[in-house]
């Protein structure tokens, strides 16, 4: 059987495992070790060395389609990390060295929350200013993936530097959208508002208003910032003296136990009156008055008016008791005395525009 073609370019797949065959001529032999050659060396043209590598490490390059150093150049690209290559759950703490991850090696949005274990960036890992908010896809950092005090000052972007006592703010147009800033009065309380303070004295930014002075507080549920009243509270007890006057007394009844006096009327205290007087006989009646005589015949005479209608009094005994436990009043000047209450001392301020 003739042995197939290996001169020119051949390569081990133009091999055949068959040849040669028992039955080929020995004068073919050296053909075919010249054609095996020329086989490896088309197939290897760069080896001119020992290969050490055992079949595992040469397996390890099984799938790749590009050269190695070129892919190798990728993985240090910019953006060469996005959440495409990362498994969920993949990075994790000992897979990072120290300040390996920069900002230049992450594609925006590439951290998600899946690809990242809990706990599995701290501080220590993270170059400072490495990760940015493009970065970082809205809502991947969750609070499990963020070791404790892993964030610090150094890891935020904030426009300035700030001081004690500042708060962080959002600010349009600055680095981060954050500020460090400083709480103002101004920020809350208008300019010229008037607050009352327990204290000695007016808190920086505002100033004792001293136009009102020992003076009680009022409170109304109309218009405020009026005046009023003249008494002092230092005066302590104060007297108010009055003219006369009548106190009107509350509704109330009086209880009467009382008798009337016996009094006799004279004919002057009587009202006027007369007297119906029948007369008997032809004619019972004269000149001089009632003449009587034995008759059957009768006849009826008015006296003469009596009584001058005159005035007079009963005595009375007995008593009066009041059912409330009411004060009569006095209709003469009379005077109050009005205790001061006791009070703190405080002031009145205005806010310093």
């Amino acid at each position: 059987m003739a042995l197939e073609d290996l001169t020119g370019t051949k390569y081990i797949d133009d091999l055949n495992s068959s040849n040669p065959a028992a039955g080929d001529n020995v004068s073919e032999g050296d053909d075919h070790i010249r054609g095996i050659k020329n086989v490896l060396k088309v197939t290897f043209p760069s080896i001119d060395g020992a290969i050490t590598a055992t079949d595992t490490e040469l397996n390890y390059v099984d799938g790749v389609t590009s050269a190695v150093q070129t892919q190798f150049d990728a993985i240090t690209a910019n953006d060469w990390v996005t959440s495409a290559r990362i498994a969920d759950d993949a990075v994790t703490s000992a897979l990072i060295a120290d300040d390996a991850i920069t900002s230049a090696l992450i594609a925006d949005d590439a951290v998600v929350t899946a690809a990242i274990a809990d706990d599995a960036i701290t501080s220590a890992l993270i170059a400072d200013d490495a990760v940015v908010a493009a970065a970082i896809a809205d809502d991947a950092v969750v609070q499990a993936a963020i070791a404790d005090d892993a964030v610090d000052e150094a890891r935020l972007q904030v426009s300035n530097a700030g001081s004690n006592g500042q708060f962080l703010a959002k600010q349009s147009g600055n680095t981060g959208g954050l500020t460090w800033t400083t709480v103002v009065s101004e920020d809350y309380i208008p300019d010229g508002s008037v607050m009352v303070f327990f204290q000695a004295n007016a808190p920086t930014g505002w100033t004792k208003v001293t136009t009102q002075n020992d003076k009680t507080l009022r409170v109304v549920s109309g218009t405020g910032g009026g005046t009023g009243g003249d008494w002092a509270m230092t005066s302590g007890e104060t007297s108010s003296s009055n003219g006369a006057h009548v106190h009107a007394g509350a509704a109330h009844t009086h209880s009467h136990n009382l008798a009337a006096g016996a009094h006799t009327l004279s004919t002057s205290e009587m009202p006027s009156h007369d007297h119906s007087v029948t007369g008997y006989g032809g004619n019972p009646w004269n000149s001089t008055g009632l003449r009587w005589q034995t008759s059957s015949n009768s006849s009826n005479q008015n006296t003469g008016n009596a009584g001058g209608g005159g005035s007079h009094s009963h005595s009375t005994s007995g008593s009066i008791t009041n059912s409330n436990a009411d004060t009569s009043g006095s209709a003469g000047a009379h005077t109050h005395t009005i205790a001061a209450p006791q009070y703190i001392d405080v002031i009145i301020c205005s806010k310093d525009a």
